[in-house]
């Protein structure tokens, strides 16, 4: 090894962007010892007082954990995490001479204190390291500062709501997870994500009728004095709950065996701006160690990776009002103060075990195709009946013709009531021919089962913990 007096490394050779950055700024033209260049340097014993700073605030010794090893029959201990020359090349994003250069003048440093005072080795080539986790309390604070403030404070947006807002889903448009999709995208501009399904239970014969004759109403939000509160939405400001599949969406109108309901499939005509709650918890960012700012961006990165959990939560009848209050404030918070303006939010589907995904297009992107009514009142459904001999068939008494749930041309028919209206002024429309009548035979429970274990309070000392 040369002199650490005379051994430089520059700023092109340090992948990390803030480190890089700071060298640069120190415009100290020296010959780099790696890439042979004169650039902006700083000095190799320099450098690793830094890395020994911020290395030692971000890992520890790795945990022990029991590996068994076939045909041996024989389990042995290993450690979690690598070995310092690896970590400190991942967190300085450079080659391996830099990474061994600097590991080998730590552990150098470092013995004199191991050996003659115990202390614990960090730069021990044999032995694995592992990063400390950083919690994400602080961020779930503001959470709950939150949702105590609009559910037993203030039930309005003020400036305190919002910087709590703010600071919580700051930079959430740069998030990315492994495949490359942002939880914070664009949806309908490609033809794997143009569609969506919703569902509505239809009991009687008039209320199947009326849904088939006039699906993109009786299957579109409702009207603003019927919109009741739920997840999404408070009373009175309508949402258009959908699910990505159609099984999800009729798993969401909790329909028991016997009950009918019919479904049908609804075309993103006008691309929507979507927070993705699902891939949160898949969500990575390349985060600086070196960046002052390093802990409080972890801790609102591990926030977020829990926050559908968190805000998805099943909720007990008799609950809704008070516990729902949260994530519509959140909704009205994305919707009018957020930028970009969020049109719509998916997340997971409680119904079906996660494994579904839900849709709620918010209030000012509800703007629909809508079909030419073909009856009014309710004296007009005497009109129809219905036949189930083979398919599930719709006959209009006064004419020979039939009109059969999902082939009827008339959902594409312009509501003469939309004057003025071009169809790219609309979000959605429903699919021609998508109409699909379900009758339901049986559920099944994904079920969590513990055993009961009955104590007198005598033997407290004798229970086990």
């Amino acid at each position: 090894m040369s002199s650490l007096e005379t051994d430089f490394v520059c700023s092109e050779c340090i992948g990390d962007p803030i480190l890089s950055k700071r060298i640069a700024e120190m415009k100290n033209i020296q010959k780099c010892k790696y890439c042979k260049n004169h650039n902006s340097c700083i000095g190799l014993f320099d450098l690793t007082e830094i890395v020994d700073n911020v290395y030692r605030e971000n890992y520890q010794l790795g945990e022990l954990y029991p590996e068994y090893y076939y045909p041996e029959d024989s389990t042995r201990w290993e450690q979690s995490g690598n070995c310092p020359e690896i970590l400190i090349s991942e967190m300085l994003e450079v080659e391996e001479e830099i990474a061994n250069d600097i590991t080998n003048i730590l552990s150098e440093q470092e013995q004199h204190d191991v050996i003659r005072e115990g202390a614990d080795a960090y730069y021990d080539t044999t032995s694995h390291y592992q990063e400390i986790e950083i919690s994400d309390r602080e961020h779930v604070f503001i959470w709950e500062e939150f949702c105590e403030k609009v559910k037993h404070e203030s039930r309005f947006f003020n400036e305190s709501i919002i910087s709590l807002l703010r600071d919580l889903f700051f930079g959430i448009q740069d998030l990315k997870y492994s495949e490359e999709k942002q939880p914070l995208r664009v949806i309908g501009d490609k033809e794997d994500d143009k569609f969506i399904y919703r569902a509505r239970k239809a009991l009687s014969a008039g209320n199947r009728i009326r849904i088939c004759l006039n699906p993109a109403q009786e299957l579109g939000p409702p009207p603003k004095k019927l919109a009741k509160a739920a997840r999404m939405n408070p009373s009175g400001i309508p949402v258009f709950y959908g699910a990505l599949e159609r099984e999800t969406c009729l798993s969401e109108i909790r329909l028991i065996p016997g009950e009918i309901a019919i479904s049908a499939k609804f075309e993103i005509i006008k691309p929507l701006t979507v927070l993705d709650l699902t891939v949160l918890k898949k969500i990575y960012s390349k985060l600086s160690m070196f960046d002052p700012f390093y802990f409080n961006k972890k801790s609102r990165l591990e926030f977020l990776r829990n926050f559908e959990s968190m805000i998805n939560i099943p909720v007990l009848p008799g609950d809704e009002p008070l516990d729902y209050i949260p994530s519509q404030a959140l909704v009205e918070y994305l919707s009018n103060h957020f930028s970009p303006r969020i049109d719509a939010i998916i997340y997971s589907s409680i119904q079906t075990n996660n494994k579904g995904k839900n849709i709620a297009i918010l209030n000012h992107a509800l703007k629909f195709e809508k079909s030419a009514k073909m009856f009014r009142g309710k004296d007009a459904l005497g009109q129809y009946e219905e036949s189930w001999i083979t398919d599930y068939t719709i006959w209009e008494k006064s004419s020979t013709g039939n009109i059969g749930a999902g082939e009827s041309n008339l959902a594409e028919t312009r509501n003469n009531n939309d004057k003025g209206d071009g169809v790219n002024d609309k979000y959605l429309q429903i699919v021609n021919g998508s109409l699909e009548v379900h009758k339901i035979l049986g559920i099944n429970y994904k079920i969590h089962t513990d055993k009961i274990r009955i104590f007198k309070e005598d033997d407290l000392e004798e229970m086990p913990f």
